[in-house]
């Protein structure tokens, strides 16, 4: 369900700070269970692809302005000092 929703992201089917179908939509369309539906969407919300407004739905995030963090050692001379 998280890859689906992913793909019509880049396919433009879902554009940034618009809302993409509801849960009950979603179960409806694709077949799967309610909790499945909502674990693909905590999932993508704890990603930052999508986000939720309560009372108005859930929407696409806009992009990022700059990647995230890398993690691990920072590289030479991007220390700040």
């Amino acid at each position: 369900m998280a890859d689906l929703i992913k793909e019509r992201i880049a396919a433009g089917l879902y554009q940034p700070r618009q809302p993409i179908p509801s849960e009950h939509a979603l179960v409806q369309e694709t077949g799967l269970s309610r909790s499945t539906v909502q674990k693909a969407l905590r999932f993508l919300r704890d990603e930052g692809v999508i986000y939720s407004v309560q009372g108005l739905g859930t929407f696409v995030s806009p992009p990022r302005l700059h990647p995230p963090p890398r993690s691990g050692p920072v590289a030479a001379g991007a220390s700040g000092q």
